[in-house]
């Protein structure tokens, strides 16, 4: 939440200069703030289905990243955006 705060205060509030803005990159923190909580949930439940939820979820993944980049090749979304 603090990462995400950060990201949505240094973007909108203050107005970095331009020498500093690669370093200050705010996208980063609000990404941060955004994957972290839903990772950390996940990260302690499949620590405690053990061996087996560590399998299921690669599969998981594995399977949503390759139907997702499926869909977006099948409409036609440009390669970076696939």
């Amino acid at each position: 939440m603090f990462s995400l705060l950060l990201g949505l205060f240094i973007s909108n509030v203050l107005d970095t200069p331009k020498w500093l803005k690669a370093g200050i990159q705010s996208e980063f923190y609000i990404q941060i703030g955004l994957v972290l909580p839903g990772a950390s949930i996940l990260f302690t439940e499949i620590m405690k289905a053990g061996l087996y939820g560590v399998d299921q979820a690669v599969i998981v993944v594995v399977t949503v990243w390759y139907f997702t980049y499926w869909i977006a090749r099948t409409l036609k979304v440009d390669d970076e955006s696939a």
